[in-house]
């Protein structure tokens, strides 16, 4: 298993070219030099501390919440616009209508809680108002 591995990293190592010495995946030193660091640039993300188990819980326990909630919000309104497709005149219509502002509002939902979105709310915000100053 080790020869297969040291055959993958001389593999990894002729595709990376001259950033071979760079990375971090080739020189065990510096991949925990870099996981050290938690430098905060396009290469690594910053670094989250935790004092202990119990603060990583309490983490873990918002993130699930968090995620259960916004399943519930796009149950509900799925099921409010399904409501009124179901007691609409033109049901084909309303059914159009619906669900393409269902779709357009969960991918809008998906865009503003990425980094990309963002990035667009900021710079729309700058647009808008003037430069931002923090």
């Amino acid at each position: 298993m080790e020869q297969r591995f040291q055959q993958q990293l001389h593999r990894y190592r002729a595709n990376l070219g001259t950033s071979a010495n760079r990375s971090a995946l080739l020189s065990a030193e510096r991949g925990v030099n870099v996981a050290r660091s938690g430098r905060n640039n396009q290469r690594t993300g910053q670094t989250l501390r935790f004092a202990n188990s119990q603060q990583v819980a309490t983490v873990q326990r918002f993130v699930s919440g968090t995620n259960m909630v916004g399943r519930g919000v796009l149950v509900l309104d799925f099921a409010m616009r399904t409501e009124k497709v179901y007691h609409a005149q033109n049901s084909w219509r309303e059914g159009v209508v619906q669900y393409s502002g269902f779709v357009t509002s969960a991918g809008i939902g998906t865009l503003v809680l990425s980094p990309a979105g963002w990035v667009v709310l900021i710079g729309a915000a700058e647009h808008l108002e003037g430069p931002i100053h923090i």
